[in-house]
């Protein structure tokens, strides 16, 4: 005799519920094997300390066994107490590290955190970071438009201005940053404030003073070496402005935006392409990383390798033209 489908389906849904109950309680049952939660490392904007260190963003964002799987604490309804970046520098083997400072966000729910340190003026998550040895001095923003923050890299004083920028780079002499901002359009229905995808240019001085616009149209910037100048991207060239008295200058044609520029101002990297920069010439080197960033002495590049595709942050040798690991994303378990 057939039992019908739908029969055996009543049947069964006591024992189903009973085993779903069993497997929602499973978290709580005590087990000195299982682990309870997991810590994620990731790291963030690498730059370069010296000729021999590294400097970059370590974030820490924790994750726990929720229903017997892994799920990130703030979206399984378990919100987190808070969590944690540090801004540490490291050798070239990615050891010998060594926090700068420590910065606990705290979770006010959702997707709003307050930083500890800045407290009712909420915290930056930070995304972008730049250093300027000179100087000593470290600018980091988030990934948006948010305040610009400034830290010395003795950790002795720290400072906030009040731009609504980011991705800062500091000039050379560590007096100006340059960073770009998102225009925000206000829905008129709605009355809804929301970011462009466009980005303008702005520079600033370190104390907030002397503001200004550079460019209207979204471009990628980067200081040219000697400071005087910065180098950019538009209508597929690569063009210098002169920010004393404002003539550009077309460099060499290029489709890429610029991501770095040796310090002897020989070498450009664009677009992940090696370019000699009085010429314009293609290097034609393989396995640029991506997020290039040249060493102060002009013979390796720090960045995101390609070539090493599970590596967080690498290390290219131009004269090997290859790249090893120094840091990579992981997990910490805790019991």
């Amino acid at each position: 005799m057939k039992i019908p489908f739908r029969r055996i389906l009543i049947l069964a849904s006591p024992f189903i519920l009973i085993l779903a109950l069993i497997h929602s309680c499973y978290p709580l049952f005590p087990d000195k094997n299982r682990p309870r939660l997991v810590d994620s490392i990731s790291y963030l904007s690498p730059k370069w300390f010296s000729n021999d260190r590294i400097i970059y963003i370590k974030w820490k964002e924790r994750f726990g066994y929720v229903y017997g799987i892994i799920a990130n604490l703030s979206v399984s309804g378990i919100r987190p107490q808070g969590a944690q970046y540090q801004i540490c520098t490291s050798d070239l083997e990615g050891k010998n590290e060594r926090v700068i400072r420590n910065f606990i966000l705290k979770h006010r729910g959702g997707n709003d955190w307050q930083d500890e340190f800045f407290g009712t003026e909420g915290g930056v998550v930070p995304y972008y970071l730049d250093y300027n040895q000179k100087e000593n001095l470290i600018v980091f923003s988030a990934s948006s438009n948010s305040d610009l923050i400034l830290l010395t890299a003795d950790n002795k004083k720290i400072w906030r201005l009040k731009v609504d920028g980011y991705n800062p780079r500091l000039s050379p002499d560590g007096k100006k940053i340059l960073y770009n901002r998102k225009s925000k359009i206000k829905d008129p229905t709605t009355g809804i404030v929301t970011e462009s995808v466009d980005y303008s240019v702005w520079i600033t001085n370190t104390d907030g003073s002397d503001n200004k616009i550079v460019f209207d149209f979204s471009a990628e910037a980067i200081w040219h070496p000697d400071g005087d100048k910065i180098i950019f991207y538009q209508n597929n060239f690569l063009k210098a402005l002169n920010l004393i008295n404002g003539i550009q200058e077309i460099l060499f044609e290029t489709n890429r935006f610029p991501e770095s520029i040796s310090k002897d101002a020989s070498k450009i990297i664009s677009g992940s392409v090696l370019y000699n920069f009085k010429t314009g010439q293609n290097e034609k080197i393989d396995n640029i990383p991506n997020n290039a960033i040249i060493s102060p002495d002009g013979s390796k590049i720090l960045g995101y390798p390609i070539d090493l595709p599970n590596i967080k942050v690498g290390l290219f040798d131009i004269k090997e033209q290859r790249s090893r690991k120094i840091l990579i994303d992981h997990a910490v378990t805790l019991k």
